[in-house]
């Protein structure tokens, strides 16, 4: 796959796509990729500190790559654009929880590392599980919900404390959806926020104890996770129930239950599911504010108290009246043979 660019190489090299450090002082870098989309919509990424790739930037060559899973595989090195020392830093953790644990770890982490007829497989265990009446449902219980932790909202405003608006009343939400869906007790959302606001945010110290430095927050962190799906699993084993889980764990998609393993990573994506909700009701450094109502300001008493800028959550969010796409994080899938993209040249 080659590029096609309008602006010479040298003219490319200040681009910088990937260093979220300078999200967080410059913004996200909307230009850049505007500047590739023109001049380089399939351009040869190399930069020190992480892994040469193709930046693909035009909607029909994205598609095109989507769509053919036997060229542009998920399954490769690494499927999240990443510094060369996150990908060691996450390769040796892979490797240790397979030992740990006794996994293989050539098993990918979750479905969405799979290709094609494999992620559909497992994609498909929950999609038929959301039917007109089970959706109809789970309206009425949303609504139920939402209205419950709206009324909560309000009474800790009319009591005059202060409150936030993300972790008093956006993050409770998406979190507590999950736990219906799945038949966790509801109030399981304050553990399940702990354990994946530290998955997202590896510098957090914010659920530290005291004396504890980062290493062992996250060691245990990631402990109370594991135990806590290993409990779920055994639980929807033994008592089975009309839920998202249960199916899981008793589905049989090719004449075999999943493994324990497999199980462990599907569960996860789900769960976490409800804090990656959550992170779209938060702010970031890197991400333009509303200048009318911070997603992350506290008030009191209504009114707001000023804003302070989360550091929990690295992917910046979009706001709708601040630009038309929402930025994302590059993601990165392998080519695994020759390609041509619609309008593009082949070569590397």
């Amino acid at each position: 796959m080659g590029a096609r660019t309008g602006g010479t190489p040298a003219e490319l090299d200040d681009i910088v796509l990937h260093d979220i450090d300078s999200w967080h002082h410059h913004g996200y870098p909307w230009e850049a990729w505007a500047r590739l989309r023109r001049e380089a919509p399939v351009y040869w990424y190399e930069r020190p500190g992480i892994d040469p790739a193709w930046m693909v930037t035009r909607y029909a060559d994205v598609r095109a790559v989507s769509a053919d899973p036997s060229t542009f595989i998920n399954g490769g090195p690494q499927l999240r654009y990443a510094g060369q020392d996150y990908n060691a830093r996450a390769r040796t953790a892979k490797l240790r929880k397979a030992d740990l644990h006794g996994w293989d770890p050539d098993v990918a982490d979750d479905m969405i590392y799979l290709d094609a007829a494999e992620h559909g497989r497992l994609r498909s265990l929950m999609a038929r599980s959301f039917t007109p009446a089970r959706c109809r449902r789970m309206a009425a219980e949303l609504d139920a919900t939402a209205a419950e932790i709206v009324s909560s909202f309000d009474a800790k405003l009319a009591e005059g404390g202060e409150v936030c608006l993300v972790n008093d009343l956006a993050v409770k939400l998406p979190l507590a959806t999950i736990c219906s869906m799945l038949g966790l007790p509801a109030s399981d959302w304050a553990d399940i926020h702990r354990w994946t606001d530290a998955m997202f945010d590896v510098d957090t110290m914010r659920w530290a104890q005291p004396g504890e430095d980062r290493r062992a927050l996250r060691k245990r962190l990631h402990g109370e996770f594991h135990g806590y799906i290993d409990d779920v699993i055994a639980h929807k084993r033994a008592h089975p129930g009309d839920d998202l889980a249960t199916q899981l764990v008793q589905a049989h998609p090719a004449g075999d239950p999943l493994l324990h393993q497999e199980l462990h990573g599907y569960l996860k994506l789900l769960i976490s599911g409800g804090n990656g909700a959550k992170a779209l009701c938060t702010s970031s450094p890197a991400a333009p504010r509303s200048r009318s109502w911070p997603s992350n300001s506290r008030h009191r008493g209504g009114r707001s108290s000023g804003s302070s800028a989360s550091s929990s959550d690295h992917q910046p969010r979009h706001r709708g009246h601040h630009h038309p796409h929402r930025p994302t994080w590059p993601a990165a899938q392998q080519r695994s043979s020759a390609a041509a993209l619609p309008g593009q040249p082949t070569s590397r």
